[in-house]
Formats: structure tokens, C-alpha cells, sequence
């Protein structure tokens, strides 16, 4: 098992969880990649201080439009399939 605290994290996996919104993620500015495919997420909101994100997968959820990843300048893998947009 990994002890290391939440904000030394650079991958977490969030798949399957029934997340309505993308929240609490704040001091996880190590975060590289993020992986919150399979939820109920409506909108892409409260990652812009991520910006060591490198991937991001938010497939399969309720999302309808792309805005707020302005400031993730390292982000090169994005993953949008199945969702409202």
C-alpha cells in the first residue's frame, strides 16, 4: 500500500464512482495523470491549478460543453469520448 500524502499523488483513478462534480482536489498540483471516466459529471470545473496534468480521461460521463482547461499547459493526452458534447 502507498502511505504517501494525497498531495504527493501523480496519478489518480476515479472511475466508476458516481461523481457528479469534480471537487476537492485541491493542494494535488503533483497530479499527472487524472482518470474520472464512468461517472455522471456534467461539467469540467476546479482542475485549472492542476497544471501538471499530462492526461486526462473523462469519458463516458454528462459533459456538454469543453471549457476550463485553459491554464493545463502540459495536458496532452485528453479524452472526451461518449459524452454529451
Amino acid at each position: 500500500m502507498n502511505d504517501d500524502p494525497l498531495w504527493n499523488l501523480t496519478h489518480l483513478g476515479l472511475s466508476y464512482k458516481n461523481i457528479i462534480e469534480i471537487d476537492n482536489l485541491t493542494g494535488m498540483e503533483k497530479l499527472q495523470r487524472l482518470q474520472l471516466d464512468n461517472n455522471i459529471i456534467c461539467k469540467i470545473q476546479n482542475i485549472g491549478h492542476l497544471t501538471s496534468l499530462e492526461w486526462l480521461d473523462l469519458s463516458f460521463n454528462s459533459i456538454s460543453e469543453i471549457e476550463g482547461l485553459e491554464n493545463l499547459t502540459n495536458l496532452t493526452d485528453l479524452s472526451l469520448y461518449s459524452n454529451k458534447i
